[in-house]
């Protein structure tokens, strides 16, 4: 155990960065918030994993919006005809898409597995480069923020937890809370 832990720490160390870029698109804010904790253990700055989130988020998005733009009419449109959508009921999608196209992006971003269609999606319904752009790059660094900074501060929060004194404490503030909500809960239902 010993030694595989020490590879896996080793590689970590070695190419944490790199391995961040290539699967924060695929696993998104999963991959930013280990990174954020890795950061806590002081075995990334947290300031880097945002920067490299960032561009490994913004990359992927502009080159699968880009596809989904240019390849409209051959493939995005034969995909179309194999799942039977109608001319009309393509209109109305990329109407939708067009009209909501900030929610439709949080929505792909967050959910696992939609980002890829999504952004592919999101050329194809006729936004502008430069507004889904925009959306893109104001999204990724909110979210590189917001988790890699969860991470960290998880991480921080987790070490409150090695001592026996703050673990009796947490646990008593965790009964207060869960004993207050469920009394609220129940009060409410009556």
């Amino acid at each position: 155990h010993n030694i595989m832990d020490s590879a896996l720490l080793t590689l970590l160390l070695n190419n944490g960065y790199l391995i961040i870029f290539l699967l924060v698109f695929l696993y998104g804010p999963v991959i930013t918030y280990a990174g954020g904790f890795l950061a806590s253990l002081s075995l990334m700055n947290v300031w880097i994993v945002v920067l490299v989130t960032i561009f490994g988020n913004i990359i992927p998005d502009l080159v699968l919006f880009w596809i989904g733009k240019t390849s409209r009419t051959k493939t995005i449109n034969k995909i179309a005809d194999y799942l039977h959508l109608t001319a009309p009921r393509r209109k109305k999608i990329e109407k939708l898409l067009n009209k909501h196209i900030i929610k439709a992006v949080i929505i792909f971003k967050l959910i696992p597995g939609l980002a890829i269609p999504g952004m592919v999606l999101a050329g194809y319904s006729k936004t502008s480069t430069k507004k889904f752009t925009l959306i893109s790059i104001t999204y990724n660094i909110i979210a590189a923020i917001v988790f890699a900074l969860l991470g960290f501060y998880s991480g921080i929060a987790s070490t409150l937890f090695t001592t026996g004194k703050n673990l009796v404490i947490v646990l008593i503030v965790l009964v207060i809370v869960i004993y207050g909500l469920l009394k609220y809960f129940k009060n409410r239902v009556e």
